[in-house]
């Protein structure tokens, strides 16, 4: 009887180790593309983090630690301050190192070991809102709660990119408060509004703050599109309500 043997020389095949991909998009427009220094963006993956989510700290000198439940992302091995951290979603500011950069090695690490990476362009600027805008009284903007016109909006972006201050990844804003270094406008239903205020979110990490009066007699009530103009880079979109 012939028996077959398997030989001891036959080569085995191992696949490559292959380390997963992260998506990185701008934590106000959830869009992925270039990213911006200081911007704030919501890193996607699996396994990047703890089951459970976690708030990130604050480290004795005020500044947002780089680490929340063994979550940390890097950016050319620059670690950012993280926000948020859970399995398959981690928030973070991405470092002011950015600057000058085309492109940026994204890493992922959990419990110390790397897990994730990605590739991401990197820009001067990538402005996006975040939503709902705020009402002059503290209510938040919606259909049902609009903004008279003539009123004061307050609106939130990130991805202005450099700042006329300090520009250290972590770090709350204070007075002074610094403003973009990239020339800034807005507008509401396309017109431009009277701007009250446009800087740093005080208290707030990597966050643009703009007080805009709502144009009176311009704007017709309902649905009003906001765009915010960084460096000539116009972000989506924000709704907001006016009556």
């Amino acid at each position: 009887m012939r028996r077959l043997v398997p030989s001891t020389l036959a080569p085995v095949l191992v696949a490559p180790e292959v380390t997963p991909p992260i998506s990185v998009v701008n934590a106000a427009s959830m869009t992925a593309g270039p990213i911006a220094p200081g911007e704030v963006v919501t890193v996607f993956g699996t396994g990047i983090g703890p089951v459970t989510g976690v708030a990130g700290s604050y480290l004795p000198g005020g500044v947002l630690a780089n680490m929340a439940g063994g979550a940390e992302i890097r950016f050319d091995g620059v670690p950012a301050p993280v926000f948020y951290a859970q399995s398959s979603q981690v928030n973070v500011q991405a470092p002011y190192t950015l600057s000058g950069r085309a492109v940026t090695h994204v890493e992922a690490f959990y419990l110390g070991q790397s897990v994730a990476t990605a590739d991401v362009p990197v820009t001067s600027s990538a402005p996006a809102l975040f939503g709902p805008a705020v009402n002059q009284d503290g209510s938040l903007n919606s259909q049902s709660n609009p903004a008279p016109r003539s009123s004061v909006v307050t609106i939130y972006g990130t991805g202005e990119g450099l700042t006329t201050g300090a520009n250290v990844s972590g770090m709350p804003a204070g007075a002074p408060f610094a403003q973009p270094q990239l020339r800034t406008s807005l507008t509401i239903a396309g017109v431009a509004p009277q701007i009250l205020y446009l800087g740093s979110a005080p208290g707030l990490i990597g966050m643009l703050q703009i007080n805009a009066l709502v144009p009176g007699g311009f704007v017709q009530s309902g649905a009003a599109a906001v765009q915010l103009t960084v460096g000539g880079v116009v972000s989506p979109a924000l709704t907001i309500w006016v009556q």
